[in-house]
């Protein structure tokens, strides 16, 4: 799982196809790795590549965008790799000049170590333009933006399967962050491990009152594991409910039992960054990573 974050400033053309950006395991860098950014055929047209989409194939999978980039005019791209619940997800998204979103599976989902970023790729010719901003985050990272939602609610779920390696952390750190963009007041969940723990601690919001908060119970090293936050209507409202590995968690504090708990204050909510991790919380110590993910 990984987001790029860049913005180039196209000045000019040359012959051929030129490179922009390389990401590339440093053993194998003459091939396709993880993601390949040139100009083609002489022009400002983008092509885009990744790992091929079928399994055990060699050759990469290209997206060629027909509408060349402005000279002059900065050309932001975000690129993300993230998990969802059947495969993988690759989305582009093109501002600036021109805009596209695109999503489909990859099939041939894969860890890389020991990894070089060109910029550009020193086999092919450099393109005639400015690397003006780059952000590269990768796993479960400090303030690393997963996916931008323009809305949602008052209904929706949280489907997020985590696999944890060890328990070296210290303290509370954040899996999971949902909220609005520039207001973490306004937050739709988060998701949260106890110190040196495989506890999962989930929280939602209630209105102006308290957080509705929880711990899960303990999750087993090393094996993929789902945490649910479900939040539904059913008459006469909206209620919240817990559950990880198939077991509903959420605890009444008077009757003991594991049982919805009702949201007070139902919203919809616009404008949603979802983090892993927060900006706000510690990060994991490398020992946890997401498998599948949606938020819907």
């Amino acid at each position: 799982m990984w987001s790029l974050t860049m913005t180039i400033i196209p000045r000019g053309t040359k012959t051929d196809d030129v490179s922009i950006l390389h990401v590339t395991p440093f053993f194998d860098s003459g091939r396709v790795g993880d993601l390949k950014i040139d100009f083609i055929d002489g022009t400002t047209r983008l092509r885009i590549c990744g790992p091929s989409l079928r399994s055990g194939a060699t050759e990469p999978f290209c997206f060629r965008f027909f509408r060349p980039a402005a000279l002059n005019q900065p050309l932001t791209l975000k690129i993300r790799r993230r998990p969802s619940l059947v495969g993988t997800n690759f989305i582009i998204d093109v501002s600036g000049s021109q805009r596209f979103v695109t999503k489909f599976n990859d099939a041939t989902l894969k860890s890389s170590n020991d990894v070089n970023v060109y910029a550009s790729d020193p086999w092919m010719e450099p393109a005639n333009a400015d690397l003006n901003a780059y952000q590269l985050n990768t796993g479960i990272q400090k303030g690393h933006v997963i996916e931008e939602l323009s809305s949602i609610g008052p209904a929706w779920k949280l489907h997020l399967k985590i696999t944890i390696t060890n328990t070296d952390h210290t303290g509370y750190v954040n899996l999971l962050h949902a909220f609005t963009r520039g207001d973490r007041n306004q937050w739709v969940c988060a998701v949260f491990l106890a110190p040196k723990s495989t506890r999962p601690y989930i929280c939602v919001p209630n209105g102006n009152g308290p957080s509705i908060c929880a711990f899960g119970p303990l999750i087993t090293l090393n094996k993929p594991t789902v945490i649910e936050i479900d939040h539904y209507y059913q008459f006469p409202g909206y209620f919240y409910q817990f559950s990880v590995g198939g077991e509903e968690v959420l605890v009444d504090r008077t009757t003991k039992r594991a049982q919805p708990i009702r949201n007070t204050t139902p919203r919809r909510f616009g404008n949603i960054d979802v983090y892993a991790s927060s900006p706000y919380y510690s990060q994991p110590a490398d020992n946890v990573e997401i498998n599948a993910y949606r938020l819907a």
